[in-house]
């Protein structure tokens, strides 16, 4: 936050939900963080869901892939996407 940039992105990769459950203390952590990051914060969130769905669960901006050689594309599409993308 006490960077000077007007925009502030940050991805987030993930293998799965916390502590692989969507119920519980973990779950219920973290959509608590990620709806107030979307919700409240400049800072713009994505998660990235490697070989898993959870990210649908947590972020509203998401993306899935099933290959891991495909991660590096998967970014930078995101993040291509992020310059015509505005904050809600």
């Amino acid at each position: 936050m006490e960077r000077k940039e007007p925009r502030k992105l940050l991805f987030v990769m993930s293998d799965g939900a916390p502590a692989g459950s969507y119920t519980g203390h973990s779950h219920d952590c973290l959509l608590a963080a990620t709806r107030q990051i979307q919700d409240t914060s400049p800072v713009e969130l994505f998660g990235l869901g490697i070989k898993s769905d959870a990210v649908e669960q947590y972020y509203d901006n998401y993306r899935r892939v099933d290959d891991l050689s495909d991660i590096n594309e998967a970014l930078f599409d995101v993040l291509k996407e992020s310059v015509s993308y505005v904050k809600r």
